[in-house]
């Protein structure tokens, strides 16, 4: 990403950061890639596995790292 514009406080510590939109939509983009394969690989490891479906609901809802 060239051309990256940050936002500074008083202190010139960089709080903040401008994007184009372009940059911006890869990004976003490649995040969804990531939680998509995050989520394969979750259920891959857990294929065979029995679990309630309240189980599975509160694995669906709970952030993954």
């Amino acid at each position: 990403m060239s051309s990256v514009q940050f936002i500074t406080d008083e202190k010139e510590k960089k709080t903040g950061v401008f994007l184009t939109m372009k940059q911006y939509q890869k990004l976003m983009h490649e995040l969804e890639e990531l939680a998509e394969i995050k989520a394969y690989d979750r259920a891959k490891k857990n294929a065979g596995q029995k679990r309630t479906f309240e189980h599975f609901i509160k694995e669906l809802e709970t952030p993954q790292s």
